[in-house]
């Protein structure tokens, strides 16, 4: 690579766009509307916000033009919401003001839980809490549930250590173009040199800029960088230092001979965090669930939540904790007489917040979040050759095999690490060739189904967690020959608890899910026992046998503030130091968040505090680091691209032969 001058090259302009879709008329103005909610915007035009006038965005309401008894209600509240709202956008003013001004105190009760279908009870349990839950579907979608008061609690419930509260301090962002942008900002590599080798690094500084390119001079932005090498299939994510001025520093170590690209994301601004942290502090949780209660008599659903202080106008609560593994559950008491807290049998998905207390710059913001395949990939590179000359364009840096690419010899086998050394690994962990992952810190040995079988020959493994370990069931399946004894793996059999036996070798693999908030897919009643709290089973291990536990908890509580995920691994942690003590023979893995910046829209839930997760369960398990395995795929699923919630089978695969490779 030689450095010379060389026109600038600019990437095409991936500005996002105002939202193009109309709710439809029962959302905007029908019986489940709030007032002094602000009404959706739509655009007049497509243009992205670099040439987007201020009013080219305006409020639209389309009301019935035909007045039916259903809808009079409907028609005032609409006529009544658009006069609060043309006074009232939110938020302009103080956080305190915004809140007491958008979400108008108005006491709903969105269901009719008096009533009672006996005769049409059926035993798909399709009864009157089917009913409930369109209706509180519908209230959802329309933006009908009364969240003032909640959003007053929740803003004072806040603790210090919650990292919802570091982009509080920040105010709502109200113009798309003062926020950081990707393709106004600029990646350089520094000290660039002509010649490059296997063993070298290169070292790349990000600039972060706004979307009129104008230099911002402060932090918290989540910038993701890595290499690549297309044609071998080869790539590695490094750690970005945040130097809290509007540069992000990272060291690239060049660990194989070729072709190298490097990627640099700006995957979430600040003002996106801002916003997602705010939404979080104000009502909670973005996904509420649903709890079925029948009896002979009647049977009704109501809304449920992790707080004491459930939207919805119920006149009481049923505090469900006991049943939760301790953990806090609430969900509104059926107003029919006929059925009381014990009678809660069910529990299903519902509908997304709606709508969100966002500004219209952050809308824009949030709906160019969710284009798919959008890694926000900064195009405008710079490599600094010397102070007086600088070249423009996307590095495309040759590296010789001057050195070899790992010295295996050098590396202990990954049996031979202590559990320890797992809490502590810096990024880059390792790289993938061919898909193929390599770990820096040991060799592995191949995923092959003779070497699974006989390490788990006379053990019973624990698979608590998401349907990722659902996946990881299948892949032992396989490599172990178990025969599954329950139902099919479609929905909702899929969020069932699920059993793999191989009588020869005498290997039982088991999945479980943990307890609530877990999303069981939307409009399919599941049995409530089939959630329990991880720690809950951890207990019931007995002190004799070989006994594999893996944890994982992740994406079913990104839709909730940092404090409710805490609570959950808190009481891993202590039921993990009580197997430890009891049963010598049994092992306990951990496995953290990976990438997956797309599988829900951003406003509700992303990886953008994918790291805080990973803090907190490094915190919470300190003085546990030299007996719990703790795999880290983050740098795996970066260098593989990976947006969705379910890695791609050979990333799963490689997830599997870490931990398998530092146990046996």
């Amino acid at each position: 690579m030689s450095c010379r001058l060389k026109t600038s090259t600019t990437g095409k302009s991936y500005l996002p766009t105002c939202p193009k879709t109309l709710p439809t008329r029962k959302e905007q103005c029908g019986l489940y509307r709030p007032l002094g909610v602000w009404l959706i915007a739509v655009c007049s035009t497509a243009a992205p916000p670099g040439g987007l006038a201020h009013n080219s965005c305006a409020p639209v309401v389309a009301c019935p033009a035909r007045v039916e008894v259903r809808t009079v209600l409907g028609a005032l509240f609409c006529c009544l919401a658009l006069t609060f709202t043309l006074r009232d956008l939110w938020p302009l003013g103080r956080r305190e003001d915004a809140l007491s001004k958008a979400l108008a105190p108005i006491s709903q009760n969105v269901t009719w839980h008096g009533r009672s279908l006996v005769a049409n009870i059926s035993s798909h349990l399709r009864f009157t809490q089917h009913g409930d839950l369109q209706l509180l579907s519908r209230a959802l979608v329309a933006g009908g549930l009364n969240i003032s008061a909640l959003a007053r609690f929740s803003m004072t419930s806040l603790s210090p250590e919650d990292p919802e509260v570091h982009y509080l301090g920040d105010s709502p962002l109200t113009d798309p173009l003062t926020a950081a942008n990707e393709t106004t900002s600029r990646v350089i590599v520094l000290g660039a040199s002509e010649v490059y080798s296997v063993g070298d690094s290169l070292h790349v500084r990000v600039d972060v800029y706004d979307g009129r390119g104008r230099p911002l001079q402060r932090g918290g932005d989540q910038v993701r960088l890595w290499a690549v090498d297309p044609a071998q299939q080869a790539s590695l994510a490094t750690e970005v230092t945040d130097l809290r001025n509007g540069s992000y520093l990272a060291s690239v170590p060049l660990l194989w001979a070729g072709q190298v690209h490097i990627k640099a994301s700006l995957t979430y601004n600040r003002e996106v965090l801002r916003a997602i942290s705010f939404v979080k502090a104000a009502v909670r949780t973005t996904k509420f669930l649903a709890a079925g209660f029948f009896s002979d008599l009647g049977n009704a659903a109501t809304l449920c939540a992790t707080y004491p202080l459930v939207p919805g106008g119920y006149r009481d609560l049923c505090d469900l904790s006991d049943r939760n593994g301790g953990l806090p559950w609430y969900c509104g008491k059926p107003a029919n007489p006929a059925l009381s807290c014990n009678h809660w049998t069910h529990v299903a998905d519902i509908q997304f917040v709606h709508p969100l207390p966002l500004t219209h710059a952050e809308n824009v913001w949030m709906q160019w979040l969710d284009v798919p395949k959008n890694l926000r990939v900064v195009n405008n590179f710079q490599l600094e050759c010397e102070p007086s000359s600088v070249w423009r364009g996307i590095p495309s840096i040759k590296v010789k095999p001057v050195r070899p690419v790992a010295n295996v010899k050098s590396k202990p086998q990954c049996t031979h690490r202590s559990f320890r050394d797992t809490w502590s690994d810096s990024s880059p962990r390792g790289f993938w060739l061919k898909q193929v992952w390599t770990p820096m810190a040991c060799t592995m040995p191949g995923l092959v189904a003779p070497r699974v079988a006989s390490c788990l020959r006379d053990t019973t493994v624990l698979l608590l967690g998401d349907s990722n370990l659902r996946l990881a069931l299948a892949i032992l399946k396989d490599l172990t020959s178990c025969e599954l004894d329950t139902a099919g793996e479609v929905k909702p059999k899929w969020h069932r608890p699920m059993r793999c036996v191989n009588a020869h070798t005498k290997t039982e693999i088991r999945w479980r899910t943990h307890a609530h908030p877990f999303h069981t897919g939307q409009q399919d009643w599941s049995d409530r026992r089939d959630q329990k709290a991880a720690h809950e089973y951890i207990d019931e291990v007995p002190k004799e046998g070989r006994f594999l536990i893996v944890v994982h908890l992740y994406l079913h509580f990104t839709t909730e503030l940092l404090s409710v995920f805490r609570a959950h691994i808190r009481a891993v942690r202590a039921s993990v130091q009580r197997l430890l003590a009891r049963n010598r023979r049994a092992r306990v893995v951990l496995r953290a968040p990976h990438a997956a910046s797309q599988f829900w829209p951003t406003a509700y839930s992303t990886d953008s505090f994918a790291w805080a997760l990973t803090d907190t369960i490094k915190a919470e398990f300190a003085g546990l680091y030299d007996k719990v395995l703790f795999l880290q795929p983050w740098d795996m699923t970066v260098a593989a691209e990976n947006v969705g919630s379910h890695p791609a089978d050979y990333i799963n695969r490689a997830i599997m032969n870490l931990m398998l490779s530092h146990l046996c």
